[in-house]
């Protein structure tokens, strides 16, 4: 098998941007049809958000990168086979977010500072990560509409961090 080498802050940061695509992918694979969602989705979805958020190696990100693969896979097997792709499962291309207006980049990029937060946070509910994650492949949405997404999710783990908090 060979060795895979990952030397440069480049490598690192394109499997981040990766690694989070494919994370959109799985949310927008599960979004309507939250069955779908096994507990391995939840583990490796609260995983990814939370190393993306600690800044891993290289390797790190690229071992995740392959599982989230795996886990789109085993929870959508038929859209890899499918003849007439329709790109809802596709993972997002977060180069896109480049083209959007800065206000919408911003919202965007806080939505993922916060999903980072919320994950490594073991009190907050996995399942709400999914829609927040969702938001940000969106594409045509006003930086009001992504608040939405933003405002819930920051509510959520305002929740979750007072239920750590020792009693007064």
């Amino acid at each position: 098998m060979e060795e895979l080498c990952f030397d440069t802050a480049m490598d690192t940061a394109l499997l981040r941007r990766a690694l989070l695509g494919e994370l959109i992918g799985i949310a927008r694979a599960v979004d309507g049809s939250e069955h779908l969602i096994r507990p391995e989705t939840d583990a490796l979805l609260r995983q990814a958000l939370a190393a993306c958020g600690n800044r891993p190696d290289a390797e790190t990100l690229h071992t995740l990168l392959l599982h989230a693969k795996q886990e789109k896979r085993a929870l959508v097997p038929g859209c890899f086979a499918c003849e007439a792709p329709c790109g809802r499962t596709a993972a997002y291309d977060l180069s896109d977010m480049d083209a959007e207006p800065a206000e919408v980049r911003a919202v965007k990029t806080a939505v993922l500072h916060t999903l980072f937060s919320a994950a490594k946070n073991p009190l907050f509910p996995v399942r709400s990560l999914y829609p927040a994650l969702f938001s940000v492949g969106l594409r045509d949405m006003s930086a009001g509409e992504l608040q939405f997404y933003l405002t819930e999710l920051q509510a959520i783990l305002r929740s979750a961090k007072s239920q750590n908090e020792p009693p007064m």
